[in-house]
């Protein structure tokens, strides 16, 4: 028998459906899905091999792309590594260095003021002897004679008729004061000794008298006293 190839096809006659071509069917579509899946473990392959990150294109509704985050590390055997953990600092405070303060020094005590004593006229002493208290802590020099200096008054303090001035007689000193100080200065003072002083006025004092009732003089402190 001798064998004879097939013709070419013809075409299909009136009301014959066309002939099926020999490479229809599914075929192509197997070789395409088989590279597919070829490619797609290529990529896979390389990714585990390498490392690497992916970084994914995220496009907001508004076009803008915004990259995300990469992906986590990956192991040699394909587990994802957990990320390094970092120790809290401890919550320490350094103390603050507290400013050295130097204790306040005492104020330096006041120097007492130099005070002068000035002589007096008649009547300047008349005003002193009338209102001692309004010329108090003023020094002036004063003259006079000791009237009482016994027991009753003490060592530091004693009677006496005073002036302005020198005067002749003893009855010409006649304003009675009261005189105070260190009985140390006055051990050379008795009754009846005149007397030239420099003082301090301090104000006015009171006392009792040996008649009864009281009456009230001129305070002075003695600060130097020279009988005459």
């Amino acid at each position: 028998m001798t064998y004879e190839p097939p013709g070419p096809p013809y075409p299909p006659g009136p009301g014959q459906p066309p002939a099926a071509s020999p490479f229809a069917g599914s075929e192509r579509p197997r070789k395409n899905r088989r590279w597919t899946f070829v490619l797609a473990g290529l990529g896979v392959l390389l990714l585990l091999c390498c490392g690497g990150t992916i970084v994914l294109g995220l496009v907001a509704e508004d076009g803008t792309k915004v990259a995300a985050p990469s992906s986590a590390p990956t192991s040699s055997s394909g587990k994802v590594a957990a990320p390094p953990t970092t120790a809290a600092a401890p919550n320490r405070t350094d103390p603050v260095a507290k400013p050295r303060t130097q204790a306040p020094q005492p104020p330096p005590a006041p120097k007492p003021a130099k005070i002068t004593y000035r002589s007096l006229t008649d009547r300047e002493w008349k005003k002193i002897a009338k209102n001692p208290d309004s010329y108090s802590d003023k020094g002036y020099v004063v003259y006079g004679i000791v009237t009482q200096f016994d027991a009753a008054t003490g060592p530091d303090m004693f009677l006496a008729n005073v002036g302005a001035r020198n005067m002749t007689e003893a009855y010409e000193y006649d304003t009675n004061t009261v005189l105070t100080g260190s009985g140390q200065m006055f051990d050379n003072l008795v009754e009846d000794d005149e007397f030239r002083a420099k003082v301090i006025v301090i104000g006015s004092y009171s006392y009792d008298t040996q008649i009864g009732g009281s009456t009230t003089v001129p305070q002075l402190e003695v600060r130097s006293v020279t009988v005459l």
